[in-house]
């Protein structure tokens, strides 16, 4: 990264410094949270972490947008890379700017952070209208705005549009990569939220997180399903411990829904052993099938998929 680049990072240095000097200033507990009037409503107690939680999440921004700009670049145009640097330039300054009002709103209040957060819409706006339009991406595998394509061996291939970049679908690499994306935004969502057995609360999502890695990654439908059930226990942990005031309803609710479609889906599962011979998915790709059997099975495993997700209309053992 060219030492330009590193602005914005050493920007950030600037509120962590200031947080350091002015620490004891800081109330405690400190307000995070404030209604519509302006009145502070949620509160958080005066740690280290707590203190720097703004900078770092910030921080992780910057990191992840140059981490895309940074895999792009070896898959897309160099065109297209200089002009997605150039779009998100702007946009990682006024993040690490908004940095400052963030870090110090227990004392200056959620006035500057709006202001901040307003002016950096703005700028997200003004550069997504001024990007250029690079000629579209052509090729087999768009299914849409998607790219599927078992042949590509890239994990991440230039968009369809032209400019930024997407993953290529087919790889399942790129289901396991979004899918440990998520565990950080659970437990950012969730930090001032669950306040009993924190321990417990972390073990459950990791355990879930876990067995859907082995659902993306698994290439035997005996192991396959062997995941899929075992994502069943830590979320009805989730639903049952840390859920809403109908907890308990809702978590015998899903455990009745994910039985069914359980069932559902081990019902595909052995239809299919039985027409292709085999549980090996990749053999069992390379098949063909009657154009009933492949109506009845995807009905079966749709619904299945529907229930765990949940989709409309298998989503009211929600709570």
């Amino acid at each position: 990264m060219k030492l330009r680049g590193l602005g914005p990072y050493l920007v950030l240095l600037l509120p962590a410094v200031a947080l350091v000097l002015f620490a004891d200033r800081f109330p405690s507990p400190m307000p995070v949270h404030w209604d519509l009037a302006g009145r502070p409503n949620g509160y958080f107690p005066r740690t280290p972490v707590a203190m720097a939680f703004p900078l770092l999440l910030l921080g992780g921004i910057l990191l992840l947008l140059d981490g895309i700009v940074a895999g792009g670049a070896r898959t897309g145009p160099p065109a297209m890379t200089e002009a997605v640097r150039r779009m998100l330039a702007p946009i990682r300054w006024i993040i690490a700017l908004t940095a400052v009002p963030a870090a110090f709103a227990p004392l200056w209040g959620p006035t500057p952070v709006l202001v901040a957060a307003g002016a950096m819409l703005v700028v997200i706006v003004v550069q997504v209208v001024r990007a250029p339009r690079m000629a579209p991406a052509t090729g087999e595998g768009w299914r849409g705005v998607l790219y599927v394509n078992p042949a590509d061996p890239r994990l991440v291939v230039p968009k369809r549009s032209g400019l930024g970049w997407t993953f290529n679908f087919a790889r399942p690499s790129a289901w396991v990569l979004l899918t440990v994306l998520l565990l950080p935004l659970c437990v950012l969502c969730s930090w001032t939220y669950i306040s009993k057995r924190v321990k417990e609360f972390h073990i459950s999502l990791m355990l879930m997180t876990s067995a859907c890695v082995g659902v993306f990654v698994a290439l035997d439908f005996v192991l396959f399903y062997i995941f899929w059930e075992a994502m069943l226990v830590p979320m009805f942990l989730l639903i049952a411990v840390w859920g809403g005031p109908e907890r308990r309803y809702a978590s015998l609710k899903f455990f009745l829904y994910t039985l069914a479609g359980s069932t559902l889906l081990l019902v595909a599962m052995v239809a299919f052993y039985i027409a292709g011979g085999t549980f090996s998915i990749p053999e069992l790709s390379t098949k063909t099938y009657p154009f009933g059997f492949q109506c009845w099975a995807f009905l079966a495993m749709a619904i299945a998929f529907a229930i765990k997700v949940p989709m409309f209309p298998f989503h009211t053992w929600l709570p």
